[in-house]
């Protein structure tokens, strides 16, 4: 059975965001972090790891695990909002 491709767009992430806060979901572990804002689980990884600390959204830890609120990625995702400019 051939794998559906799936189009990640700014809209289409923020819809699931909406629809995980609207299920009641608080966070969820890395890899569906880094599916829905459209990075690789390694790139959090990076992220987390970089000296400045300012590249990806915000994360808490719960023991060893890595979980993202799911209020931080969509507030994340709307700080990287970039406007459209026109052409003349």
């Amino acid at each position: 059975m051939a794998a559906k491709a799936q189009v990640k767009t700014e809209d289409s992430q923020t819809d699931v965001l909406n629809m995980l806060i609207a299920d009641g979901k608080l966070a969820v572990r890395e890899h569906v972090a880094a599916d829905l804002i459209g990075v690789s689980a390694g790139t959090l990884r990076n992220w987390r790891c970089d000296p400045r600390g300012n590249k990806g959204p915000a994360y808490a830890k719960i023991g060893a695990r890595v979980v993202y609120k799911i209020d931080d990625l969509k507030a994340w995702l709307d700080s990287r909002t970039v406007p459209t400019r026109a052409v003349i």
